[in-house]
C-alpha cells in the first residue's frame, strides 16, 4: 500500500493507493523478474503509474522511469530527488521528438548527474515545482 501525498495529473481520491507487480514469495518460493525494480517498504518517492484499472508486470510507465525516490541528505535536512538507479535529478524538459537510440533507463527529458555532484541536484521540492510547470505548459 502506498500512500498518496499529492496526485500530479489524473484523479485519485483516496489517500492510499495499492500497486500490483509481477512477482512475489509464497511459501519457500520466490518469483523475481530480472530487471524488476520493486518500490521497498518506507521508501519515498514520486511514482508515475500507468493506469489504475488495468495490470501490467510493473505498473510504473517504463519500469524505472516511472520511479523516482525522494531521500534526505545526511549532513543537512534537504530532500533531494533521485532516479530509480540512484542519479541525481538536476532538470525536466519536455522533447518535441524522442531521442534516437536505447532507452538509458531514464525517462525522456529528466536531466541527470552522478552523486559527487548533490549542489547541482534540485530538491524533491524543485522536482514537484518543475513537473507541476510542464504539465501546465501541456494543456
Amino acid at each position: 500500500m502506498f500512500a498518496i501525498n499529492e496526485v500530479f495529473k489524473g484523479i485519485h481520491s483516496d489517500d492510499t493507493i495499492e500497486l500490483c507487480f509481477l512477482g512475489g514469495i509464497t511459501g519457500e518460493y520466490t518469483v523475481q523478474i530480472a530487471n524488476m525494480q520493486y518500490p521497498k517498504l518506507d521508501e519515498k518517492g514520486i511514482y508515475f503509474v500507468k493506469s489504475l484499472p488495468s495490470q501490467y508486470a510493473n505498473p510504473l510507465y517504463g519500469w524505472k522511469q516511472g520511479h523516482f525516490l525522494i531521500e534526505t541528505d545526511p549532513h543537512g535536512s534537504k530532500e533531494y530527488i533521485l532516479t530509480a538507479d540512484r542519479q541525481l535529478v538536476t532538470g525536466i524538459r519536455m522533447q518535441e521528438e524522442p531521442p534516437l537510440g536505447l532507452s538509458t533507463g531514464v525517462a525522456i527529458g529528466v536531466k541527470t548527474t552522478d552523486r559527487l555532484q548533490m549542489e547541482k541536484s534540485w530538491t524533491a521540492e524543485e522536482f514537484r515545482q518543475n513537473l507541476r510547470s510542464v504539465l501546465k505548459d501541456m494543456k
